[in-house]
């Protein structure tokens, strides 16, 4: 009996330790994600041209920095890995804008936003798979 409960409590420890790592690798990448997006979002409140240039080169470095990240777990390594590629994704299309936005090119300022918003969203999407990731018990 007791070597049963010594099991069941050996498997309650690990068990929580994997949680406990998770939980801490997963506040690690929202931790370096979120302040430089915080950054990101303050550039491009500015709407000038200069400040999305500037806002490309946060989002290749935040690119960088995400797939630089190597939790221990393979799954957030994954998630981290498209996530950064996400990002990747977004710095040409912010750059075509900045670039539309300074030659007042309306097509290409509407072609960049059309591609910025279906970035935006898988974006989004991501986040939620990485989030369900992150909270499961």
């Amino acid at each position: 009996m007791v070597r049963v409960a010594l099991c069941v409590l050996g498997i309650l420890t690990l068990s929580s330790c994997n949680r406990m790592n998770r939980v801490r690798e997963c506040q690690k990448l929202s931790s370096l994600v979120n302040q430089k997006l915080s950054q990101i979002e303050e550039l491009a409140k500015k709407g000038r041209p200069l400040d999305y240039k500037a806002a490309t080169q946060s989002y290749g470095a935040l690119a960088k920095d995400v797939k630089g990240y190597a939790p221990s777990a393979p799954e957030l390594k994954a998630l981290s890995d498209e996530y950064a590629s996400v990002l990747e994704s977004i710095v040409p299309a912010v750059s075509s804008y900045a670039v539309a936005l300074e030659g007042q090119d309306k097509q290409g300022i509407d072609e960049a936003r059309r591609s910025l918003e279906r970035l935006s969203k898988h974006q989004r999407s991501l986040v939620q798979r990485i989030d369900a990731y992150c909270l499961a018990p």
